[in-house]
């Protein structure tokens, strides 16, 4: 085989290689979070599912909510994060931490939902007013600059689980202008 048909043949795995990674690595967006990492079951079954509705803003105070459903009914939910970008899957508490240190969390919500079945439970939490200071807590700054990658896990409450608690799934973002 000729020098110049093997490095033809590296260059085009090179470009099909990089082509693949594209379509795996999903792009990030302000409109467009990234789930990730697996949830831990909860003491009745559940798995908890991260989601989002909207597009992360600096300069709104509302219109991007995230929320996790699939989860127990009355119990208490925080939504911890990061602005560190770093991916991490810890196990902690039987499940697995996907937000790295150091870890920042929003105020303890209730999660609402009707006791039967036992997966309605659900809490949502508008992460721009949050950042905005309109939810209390302390939020930090750079969830307010633009290109701020975002991590973000709930933890609940499981009164009937060994540890006392549950994580969802993660989400990525970017914060958007």
């Amino acid at each position: 085989m000729s020098p110049h048909r093997s490095r033809f043949l590296l260059s085009t795995a090179t470009l099909v290689l990089l082509a693949l990674l594209a379509r795996a690595l999903p792009r990030q967006s302000p409109c467009m979070p990234v789930p990730y990492c697996p949830s831990q079951a909860t003491s009745t079954g559940c798995f908890p599912r991260i989601d989002s509705l909207g597009c992360s803003s600096a300069s709104a105070t509302a219109g991007f909510e995230i929320e996790c459903k699939r989860l127990i009914p009355g119990t208490l939910a925080v939504l911890l994060y990061d602005v560190t970008g770093k991916a991490t899957a810890k196990f902690f508490q039987g499940g697995v931490l996907c937000v790295s240190q150091p870890i920042f969390r929003t105020p303890a919500q209730f999660v609402g939902g009707f006791t039967q079945p036992p997966c309605e439970g659900r809490v949502v939490l508008d992460i721009n007013a949050f950042a905005a200071g309109q939810l209390g807590g302390l939020p930090l700054p750079e969830l307010q600059n633009p290109g701020t990658l975002v991590a973000c896990q709930w933890w609940t409450t499981d009164p009937g689980s060994p540890y006392n608690s549950n994580l969802s799934n993660a989400l990525r973002y970017v914060v958007g202008p």
